[in-house]
């Protein structure tokens, strides 16, 4: 949270010596297999020194080993190693930070290090960079799984590729990377969630009302227009409510919160108009060709079904 008073105190502190404001703190370790000698001490200069001129991600550095007086308390007490505290630009858990961790850690890779000689960008601010590294690298395969599994569902319901397709555009495309805004990780993971359910929730009404219009009779491309007409409001009433309550995220005080909330509200809006525009004219196209029909009905199954269920409504209800 912002306003916590630790966060309060570091950014006092840095309006008092002078420095940009940072929340977003890390260790460097320099750890050597026996006790840090000569070598080290020269790697150590050359890495601080490389770390206090990079004024773009880097607020300020904390050099106690450096100094005679304050030497031991950068010095691990076995003397092996050395903690280097370093202040990232912008807030924890923000993509400013994400990006400052990722540029300091490849700072400590330009530089060569002693052989025998291990360094390390730890922390809370690295800890949660990694967090969300990994969230990363596991949201594709979860997309991925997701995708494969929405794409058999539709198949076994439709039996139709034609209308298993509008559902798997309208999600290609919603979920397509344009970069026009650099977000961070968790707000990816939180994007791809929900628009992944959203533009399969919408297509599925359109191809729902499609069906129903062509089961009642009326031509292709007239149930195309029917299907739109009727599932538009309810497209938009959902996004909408998605909309705002995911743009409610800019009132949290957890900084990974407060920057989700606007690129998902976003998102959901692209999908919304997504939703509006594609599976109609895909409907329309593909109903034209015959490729989009709907199988016999079932309402008279689900009707009985639904007596079944109204009849013996507590039991199932206290077992659902």
């Amino acid at each position: 949270p912002g306003d916590l008073p630790g966060v309060d105190g570091l950014r006092a502190m840095a309006e008092e010596f002078g420095t940009p404001s940072s929340t977003a703190q890390g260790n460097v370790i320099v750890a050597a297999e026996g006790r840090i000698g000569p070598e080290q001490e020269q790697y150590y200069r050359a890495l601080t020194s490389a770390l206090q001129a990079d004024k773009e991600h880097v607020a300020y550095v904390i050099d106690t080993f450096g100094k005679p007086a304050a030497r031991e308390v950068g010095l691990s007490p076995d003397g092996r190693a050395i903690n280097l505290l370093v202040a990232e630009v912008g807030d924890i858990g923000s993509t400013r930070a994400q990006s400052s961790t990722e540029a300091i850690r490849e700072t400590i890779r330009s530089i060569p290090a002693p052989a025998g000689t291990t360094v390390e960008f730890t922390g809370t601010a690295p800890t949660l960079s990694d967090l969300f590294t990994a969230i990363d690298a596991s949201l594709l395969v979860i997309t991925a799984v997701s995708v494969v599994l929405i794409m058999a569902l539709l198949l076994v319901t439709y039996r139709s590729i034609g209308a298993a397709m509008v559902p798997l555009l309208t999600i290609g495309l919603s979920l397509a990377e344009h970069e026009v805004i650099p977000v961070s990780n968790f707000s990816i993971a939180i994007m791809t969630a929900m628009v992944l359910g959203a533009a399969t929730d919408y297509a599925i009404f359109a191809v729902a009302g499609y069906h129903e219009a062509r089961r009642a009779g009326i031509p292709s491309d007239e149930a195309a227009v029917a299907a739109s007409t009727r599932v538009g409001r309810i497209i938009v009433a959902s996004a909408l409510t998605i909309a705002v309550a995911s743009g409610a995220m800019i009132f949290c005080k957890v900084g990974i919160f407060v920057t989700a909330g606007l690129p998902t509200t976003i998102s959901i809006i692209v999908t919304c108009l997504i939703a509006l525009t594609l599976p109609p004219a895909l409907l329309r196209y593909l109903g034209a060709r015959g490729w989009v029909e709907p199988r016999p009905g079932t309402e008279k199954r689900w009707r009985r079904t639904g007596a079944k269920v109204m009849r013996r409504a507590v039991p199932l209800s206290a077992a659902a």
